[in-house]
């Protein structure tokens, strides 16, 4: 992205309003709701997912058994994720050992 010098301070505040993992910004990245945590796969308790607390009763009943229902599409871990190739699934970071790390300023 090309910053403008005379706008810079503009357009960080906008990146750190669009950006909810920037450090000292965490509420960002919480709930604005009350959740209701439940297991959504009833052989394996350990299983939970939540949906919002203030849904009418009939509507959270029928979220819960919809993602009950769809319970194969969640992977809960790496090999659950069948003929995915795990390259796709991991984090790779490129470092040069060779060049010496200099803090910016």
């Amino acid at each position: 992205m090309d910053v403008n010098p005379e706008r810079a301070d503009e357009e960080m505040i906008l990146d750190e309003d669009l950006d909810p993992w920037i450090i000292g910004l965490d509420y960002l990245a919480s709930s604005t709701e009350e959740l209701e945590t439940f297991p959504v796969n009833l052989s394996d308790p350990t299983q939970m997912l939540q949906v919002r607390l203030k849904l009418d009763v009939k509507m959270k009943e029928k979220m819960k058994q919809l993602l009950r229902e769809n319970i194969d599409v969640f992977a809960w871990k790496r090999s659950d994720m069948v003929g995915i190739d795990p390259s796709m699934a991991c984090h790779v970071l490129k470092v040069d050992l060779k060049v010496h790390l200099k803090i910016q300023e």
